[in-house]
C-alpha cells in the first residue's frame, strides 16, 4: 500500500508517459485507510487521475472519501 503523499506526486509523470497500466495498478495501491487531514490537498490529483482513467467507481470512492475526511475536520479541527 502505498501512503496518499507518496502517491499523488506520481501520477502527473504517468499521466504524461500516457501509461494507464502503471497508472492504475498505482491507483490500486493507494491506501487511504490512513490518510490525514494533510492529505486532503492531494486527494484532487487522484480524483483527476480516476477520471483519466474512465474509472467512475474509484472518482466516486475518492470524491466521498475527501468529502467525508473535510467535513469531519470541519466538525473536530482538533484531529
Amino acid at each position: 500500500m502505498i501512503p496518499v503523499a507518496r502517491a499523488a506526486p506520481l501520477v502527473l509523470p504517468l499521466l504524461a508517459s500516457g501509461d494507464d497500466t502503471k497508472l492504475r495498478t498505482l491507483m490500486e495501491r493507494v491506501d487511504l485507510s490512513n490518510a490525514r487531514t494533510e492529505d486532503l490537498d492531494q486527494i484532487p490529483t487522484l480524483i483527476n487521475a480516476s477520471l483519466c482513467l474512465g474509472d467512475a467507481e474509484l472518482c466516486l470512492n475518492l470524491m466521498r472519501f475527501w468529502a467525508d475526511t473535510a467535513f469531519s475536520q470541519i466538525r473536530n479541527p482538533a484531529q
